[in-house]
C-alpha cells in the first residue's frame, strides 16, 4: 500500500518506492543565502529552510581542487590558510579567496551534504521532540 502522494516507479524488476516529492530534493540544495557566522564560520541557509553553519577551520581541508588534495594537512594549519578574505556567490556554488591566495569554490551539493548539525548527523536527543521523531 503506498502513502497518499506517493510516487512509484519501476525499471526493469527493480521497483523503487519514492515517499517524498522530488521538489523536496531540488529545495534542499538551493542555496538562499549566506553571511558570516562570527569571525569564525560560514552561516547558509537552504531553500527547505534548513541552516548550515561551517567552520572555517574545517572548509579550507574540504576544498576540492586538485592542488588541495595533494596538500599535506600540516601545511593547512598556517592561519592564513583559514582566513577568508572574500566569499561569493557564484552560479556553481560558493567562492572563497583565502588570505594565503588560495582560491576555493565549494559546489552547493557537497557544501548541503558536509552539513554536521545535529539534525544532519543523525544524533537522537531534544530537537527530536520539535520535530515529532519517536525517541
Amino acid at each position: 500500500m503506498r502513502a497518499r502522494g506517493a510516487t512509484l516507479h519501476t525499471r526493469a524488476r527493480i521497483v523503487i518506492f519514492s515517499p517524498m516529492p522530488l521538489k523536496i530534493l531540488t529545495d534542499q540544495y538551493e542555496l538562499k543565502a549566506f553571511k558570516l557566522a562570527g569571525y569564525y564560520a560560514l552561516d547558509v541557509d537552504w531553500g527547505d529552510g534548513h541552516g548550515s553553519i561551517y567552520p572555517f577551520r574545517d572548509l579550507r581541508p574540504q576544498c576540492p581542487c586538485d592542488a588541495c588534495k595533494r596538500v599535506d594537512a600540516a601545511a593547512l594549519e598556517d592561519p592564513r590558510t583559514r582566513t577568508p578574505v572574500e566569499i561569493s556567490r557564484e552560479k556553481e556554488g560558493i567562492r572563497i579567496v583565502w588570505e594565503d591566495d588560495h582560491t576555493s569554490l565549494y559546489p552547493v551539493m557537497m557544501l548541503r551534504d558536509a552539513c554536521r548539525c545535529a539534525l544532519c548527523a543523525g544524533e537522537q536527543g531534544p530537537v527530536d521532540m520539535y520535530l515529532g521523531k519517536p525517541k
